[in-house]
């Protein structure tokens, strides 16, 4: 099934529209993690910056895993990843975020998803 994901957060970078559940996922993960001290706050134009540290993609093995932490350590509590693919994963656990984390919206396919849907 295709997902075309567009997500709200409460606070940071507020809202992307991915092409797949995954890289809306990355862009929630990525919001999580403190600043970079090797990128400034405000940069300069045309200027290209290299961050000091590795990050995950949504193809890295361990990356399901990592957006699991970052709940449990956010919210004291963490979902149980269904099986299936990471996809399917990266959707459900949108969906967890949207019911019980910082997501204030989330859209598939244009459509607003009820978080009142949500069985966990």
């Amino acid at each position: 099934m295709s997902w075309v994901p567009e997500i709200e957060m409460e606070y940071g970078r507020a809202r992307t529209v991915a092409q797949t559940a995954l890289i809306a996922l990355m862009h929630w993960h990525g919001n999580q993690l403190p600043p970079d001290p090797a990128i400034p706050e405000v940069g300069e134009a045309f200027k290209v910056y290299v961050g000091s540290r590795p990050v995950p993609g949504g193809g890295h093995p361990l990356f399901m895993d990592l957006c699991v932490a970052a709940c449990e350590r956010q919210w004291n509590k963490a979902p149980a990843l269904p099986e299936g693919t990471r996809e399917e994963q990266a959707v459900y656990l949108l969906k967890w975020l949207r019911k019980h984390g910082d997501l204030t919206s989330l859209k598939f396919n244009g459509k607003e998803y009820d978080p009142a849907e949500f069985t966990d």
